[in-house]
């Protein structure tokens, strides 16, 4: 029978009740002092009866169900329901059921997602360990900082490069315990160093030719290269990644193969000075008279001689520049007066491609202390390459001036331009651009490289902006203070 019907029936009976106990209130020939005592004994009787009912039907039932809830709310996913409540009819049985169904869908649930979950994390301890495998596998000495330059990770290798036990390092500032210095004792500034630069968002390549050393626990420098990237979660910084590079063998074979070259190139320059001389003997007549197709083959030995003559020289300057012992001796001079003579040595070039060459010099530039021969290689440098790599009746606009503190020298073409592919390998040694065969011209790939290093050197800048095919523009600034004297055993040639 449903909850309902009970109810139904009840109320009938109830009301009933009322109408017998009301009958015999009024029409009762009992005493009337009996009669108010047992109609009230009649109505608690009914009061009982109808409290029964209610408790039997609805509240116990009510409760229980309501105790089952709670529990599974609770977490405990054990709880029994009583049998006599699933077999129920009524709405009692209905939702008793419901529970039951409920709660055979919340294990099954939570089964799939515990076995999800276990799955997933033995997959994340894999990947974990993979990783963990991987950077310990790595040759270079990896350190892993939080956004705040915490370390949180380092690999064995930076353990024995650096001479650092994991467990002292983990949690404390790279800062305290990195040493990265330039030039071995001098100081890395605050403001530009790579770690503070990576937690900003930019990513810093420290090479060989930056000159950069570590230091390890007993205060023993060592050259490195150094490789700092941010970490990105989200497209926010959550720390960064230093990959160091112990370079001291690559030292020794970079140095051992520039001193060759050194070498081999001065062993060159006497047979080459002996050429020379020998040509232009027999070219004065002096062994005796030589007819014209002599001539022409002792003028392609000259020219080939002195191609060699000036390759030999670049090859001198590139060792003396890699070993670091070229010296910088400025003394006050007209620079404007050394571009004009350099102008002067290179009108034969000028005048064989019918180039116009515009001058706008800044005539109050004086006696600025300045390397003279450092000065016109410079000169030399630019000059050559915008006439050589410049069409026939082109136009060359040759520029020095003083910006603020600054010397600004400016060399613009119309040339050939250099291809975007390869701006970023113009400085690199023996690299021409791959457009030069448009133009056919001899080189050796070396200037530039030189120049770039004297400028650096001289505590300058070198950039240019070009178009394939629209010319390019260099520009060279340096201090008008003038250049900084630096000892050294040679001098560029």
């Amino acid at each position: 029978m449903s909850l309902k019907v009970k109810i139904i029936l009840f109320s009938t009976i109830i009301s009933a009740l009322t109408i017998i106990a009301v009958q015999l209130l009024f029409f009762s020939g009992i005493n009337n002092l009996i009669s108010p005592v047992f109609i009230t004994i009649i109505g608690i009787l009914i009061l009982l009866v109808i409290y029964w009912i209610a408790v039997d039907l609805i509240f116990q039932k009510l409760i229980y169900l309501i105790e089952i809830a709670q529990t599974i709310a609770n977490g405990n996913l054990n709880v029994r329901l009583k049998k006599s409540y699933l077999g129920r009819d009524d709405e009692i049985g209905i939702v008793s059921r419901a529970f039951y169904f409920m709660l055979l869908k919340i294990r099954q649930t939570l089964n799939s997602l515990e076995d999800k979950v276990r799955i997933r994390t033995e997959e994340l301890a894999n990947a974990k360990a993979t990783d963990e495998a991987m950077l310990t596998s790595i040759a270079d000495a990896v350190t892993a900082v939080d956004k705040n330059g915490n370390i949180i990770f380092i690999n064995d290798k930076a353990e024995m490069m650096f001479s650092w036990e994991k467990q002292e390092v983990i949690g404390k500032n790279i800062l305290s315990v990195w040493q990265l210095k330039i030039d071995v004792n001098k100081e890395v500034n605050f403001e530009n160093h790579p770690i503070l630069m990576a937690l900003s968002g930019h990513k810093i390549f420290l090479t060989m030719k930056d000159n950069y050393w570590c230091y390890r626990d007993n205060n023993v420098p060592f050259p490195v290269n150094v490789s700092v990237s941010p970490i990105f979660l989200d497209q926010k910084i959550i720390g960064a990644i230093i990959i160091t590079r112990d370079i001291t063998d690559d030292k020794k074979i970079d140095k051992a193969k520039t001193e060759f070259v050194s070498l081999a190139s001065h062993q060159l320059r006497t047979p080459l000075s002996a050429i020379n001389w020998f040509v232009e003997m027999i070219n004065s007549g002096e062994t005796g008279e030589i007819n014209q197709t002599q001539k022409k083959y002792l003028e392609i030995i000259q020219n080939t001689s002195k191609r060699m003559s000036e390759l030999v020289n670049s090859l001198l300057n590139v060792t003396r520049i890699e070993l670091g012992n070229f010296s910088i001796e400025p003394q006050p001079y007209d620079i404007i007066s050394l571009a004009k003579m350099t102008i002067t040595e290179l009108q034969p070039e000028i005048n064989g491609k019918n180039i116009i060459i515009e001058q706008d010099f800044d005539t109050t530039l004086n006696h600025i202390p300045i390397d003279i021969k450092l000065t016109t290689m410079i000169f030399q440098n630019l000059l050559s390459n915008a006439i050589k790599y410049s069409y026939q009746n082109g136009k060359i606009k040759f520029s020095i001036k003083k910006m603020n503190i600054d010397i600004y020298i400016i060399v613009e073409d119309n040339g050939i331009g250099i291809p975007k592919n390869d701006h970023a390998k113009i400085f690199s040694k023996f690299y021409r651009a791959s457009n030069t065969t448009k133009i056919r011209s001899e080189g050796t790939g070396l200037g530039l490289y030189i120049i770039k290093n004297i400028i650096e050197q001289i505590q300058g800048k070198i950039w240019f902006t070009s178009e394939d095919n629209k010319g390019s523009t260099f520009y060279i600034t340096f201090p008008v203070s003038g250049m900084i004297k630096r000892e050294g055993q040679k001098k560029l040639s």
